[in-house]
């Protein structure tokens, strides 16, 4: 069993990928598993090295659908290296992970994946006090769960239960909620596990690998660019905007000026757009879209006067964005597309903005998808989320850096725009709608 975690810690756009690429071609011999987060990045690694990615397909002579996982045994039965993604990663199970220890297989997961997941989209805090109240389940010590009630197969809490039966369903500490922990077999089974991300230390990751009983040490094969002169690029081309009017707007005390006291944070648009009165939301609403249309016009007029709106990238909290993924099969294929999906009511608008072109959600991460974007509005002050933080106090006395990780994910934001780039004269233009989030920004970058 392997404990030792290596890292590859290095500033976004450093050719970690590429540096993983040329590694996987100089071992041909070694079978590699290559997880990463989109498909595109998969398609990259595929076709310039000898990976291969599993699909999914109807299997005419068992009549049943042959799934990813189902494909991804068998090539990693047959010991092929394999490209694929965090989401089929993170479902993995006891007879993958036998034979990824059986055959010696390497990891490398490019960008880190949150190990801890809130089970939101069935189950609530009633639901939870609910079940316990009955006595049909109980938190131990560890917060783990266990389930003590014969449900039928077909009620409301079948999922629930299996869930439970795998052993990974944990209360969040002094909430009554449920939190999924992915399998810490993930990461103990390989030969060697190589992690690429920028301050690993600030994730959510390093949080799950170092309690339980992690070791971490720099990655020496796999080589990225050396980040001296990029750091001086960043200084000299990352630009924090202000813009007067909405400045003095956008804190919630600011010398003598009257202020609407949005902290932007998700709490705030929770409490303004759908806790709210109707009067407030429609305010709160209009207030953050005017922002996004003022500033990116006020960056062009007073910044560059070479962009235009085809520049801009923007974010806030994903619900309220407008944004969902829909799943569109052609020709027996599966893909995911991006819709904009007005709900009224929840929706902050962005009219003279594409705003399927332009929103680019806050958690955002290695792709290179938006790498023409020169206009950044970022309006979403960012926190741990309080199930996570309230585990990890109460089950493993462990305290979350909320500014390592609002930072963290504000600087793999930053750096899906043409920053990544590193190329002379081509300056990105930053404003942040919160204080905090510009505050956080401005040490980072003094820092280089």
């Amino acid at each position: 069993m392997n404990n030792i975690i290596h890292v590859l810690d290095s500033i976004p756009g450093t050719r970690k990928t590429s540096g993983a690429i040329e590694y996987i071609n100089e071992n041909p011999s070694k079978p590699i598993l290559y997880i990463c987060e989109y498909k595109s990045e998969i398609d990259r690694v595929c076709n310039l090295t000898h990976c291969v990615q599993p699909k999914s397909a109807y299997d005419e002579n068992i009549e049943r659908y042959h799934s990813k996982k189902d494909d991804i045994k068998q090539l990693i039965l047959s010991g092929r290296s394999i490209a694929s993604s965090h989401a089929l990663f993170v479902n993995f199970d006891a007879e993958i992970f036998t034979a990824i220890e059986k055959i010696g297989y390497e990891l490398i997961l490019d960008e880190v994946l949150d190990p801890i997941i809130k089970v939101t989209s069935r189950y609530n805090s009633a639901d939870y006090k609910t079940l316990e109240d009955s006595g049909h389940i109980k938190a131990a010590e560890s917060g783990k769960i266990h389930w003590s009630w014969d449900v039928e197969k077909e009620s409301a809490y079948d999922e629930l239960r299996e869930f439970c039966e795998t052993g990974l369903l944990y209360k969040a500490g002094d909430l009554n909620q449920f939190l999924y922990l992915v399998p810490i077999d993930l990461f103990n089974k390989a030969s060697k596990v190589t992690v690429m991300t920028y301050r690993f230390e600030g994730s959510y990751l390093y949080q799950y690998l170092l309690v339980n009983g992690f070791q971490f040490v720099p990655e020496t094969n796999i080589k990225s660019l050396n980040s001296a002169e990029l750091k001086k690029h960043i200084k000299e081309h990352i630009i924090i905007c202000h813009h007067k009017g909405t400045d003095k707007l956008r804190t919630i005390s600011k010398g003598r000026h009257k202020t609407n006291g949005y902290t932007f944070s998700y709490n705030c648009y929770l409490k303004n757009i759908i806790n709210g009165k109707v009067s407030n939301r429609e305010e709160f609403k209009k207030f953050v879209s005017s922002r996004l249309n003022l500033v990116f016009r006020h960056i062009i007029n007073n910044y560059d006067n070479a962009l235009s709106v085809s520049s801009v990238m923007y974010t806030l909290p994903k619900e309220f964005s407008g944004i969902s993924l829909v799943e569109k099969e052609h020709k027996g294929k599966v893909f995911r597309k991006r819709i904009y999906n007005v709900d009224r009511k929840k929706t902050i608008p962005a009219p003279r903005i594409s705003s399927i072109k332009c929103f680019v959600p806050f958690n955002c991460r290695g792709t290179n998808e938006y790498s023409d974007k020169a206009i950044l509005i970022h309006c979403y002050n960012h926190f741990a989320n309080p199930a996570i933080k309230s585990f990890y106090r109460k089950y493993k006395d462990l305290e979350i850096d909320e500014e390592s990780l609002a930072l963290n994910t504000l600087i793999q934001w930053i750096f899906r725009s043409r920053i990544r780039n590193f190329k002379k004269g081509e300056k990105v233009y930053v404003y942040c709608l919160s204080e905090r989030m510009e505050s956080i920004l401005k040490k980072w970058i003094d820092s280089l």
